[in-house]
């Protein structure tokens, strides 16, 4: 059976459709402050700043990749969930590494900095629920919608 057929037979989970909502904002934002600021950086005198341009450019490259998922998301490829889930969890893994060194050097985080954990979260809840993991191996999801443990006596 060809993909594309697939696709067609099953409307997406809407947990699917609020995923990919959230990964276009998360990329798109990604991308402008990550330019935006690597211009910044590339514009500037400091020679010191080459760490943080290469995680900038990190950080970029990572958004794009966020944004290539989320517009393949709806065409049930393994590989594209997997790897959004992967970069989610980098997002989030980093802004709190980020958190952290920022404590640790006695400067207290911002409360913008707990948007990528938040953002990441948002992401990797639907990314991970039944119907969509079930969506994504086209089979019905278990428990079924309704479905009830039968009581023991």
């Amino acid at each position: 059976m060809h993909s594309t057929s697939r696709v067609l037979r099953t409307p997406p989970p809407k947990a699917l459709r609020t995923a990919r909502i959230l990964m276009f904002v998360q990329s798109v934002l990604g991308i402008f402050v990550g330019a935006v600021l690597l211009s910044v950086v590339a514009s500037s005198d400091v020679d010191d700043d080459t760490g943080f341009a290469l995680s900038l450019g990190g950080g970029l490259v990572l958004a794009a990749v966020l944004f290539v998922c989320a517009l393949l998301l709806p065409l049930r490829l393994a590989w594209v969930r997997g790897t959004a889930i992967a970069v989610e969890c980098v997002n989030a893994a980093s802004a709190l590494v980020g958190a952290i060194v920022l404590l640790a050097s006695d400067t207290t985080p911002t409360p913008a900095a707990a948007m990528p954990i938040i953002l990441s979260a948002l992401v990797l809840r639907p990314l991970l629920q039944p119907e969509v993991r079930a969506w994504y191996a086209d089979r019905t999801p278990w428990p079924p919608a309704g479905h009830t443990e039968p009581k023991e006596s």
